[in-house]
């Protein structure tokens, strides 16, 4: 999909469909699947272009919970790999 500035009810109607996604999402995936991630990310950017700042609060708070649990992650795995590497002499 194209970075496009759209129309406000364009945005309106790409905001309805990934609400609609999300609540069907949340029954089904886990918060840090990469496809809820990713409509969690357009939602964001739809309610910033329809100005339903409220919203845009809600789902960028989640997308930043998100980041910082993904890091976290990261981190753990790269100090677990590490300290096998070290106990195994290499």
């Amino acid at each position: 999909m194209k970075d496009r500035p759209c129309s406000c009810a364009d945005a309106e109607q790409l905001l309805a469909v990934c609400e609609n996604c999300l609540a069907d999402q949340q029954k089904l995936l886990h918060r840090c699947n990469i496809l809820h991630v990713r409509v969690l990310d357009r939602a964001f950017d739809a309610c910033i272009d329809v100005g339903n700042w409220r919203r845009a609060v809600e789902h960028g708070t989640m997308l930043a919970e998100l980041l910082r649990y993904g890091i976290l992650c990261t981190l753990i795995r790269y100090k677990h790999t590490m300290r096998c590497i070290l106990d195994d002499g290499i």
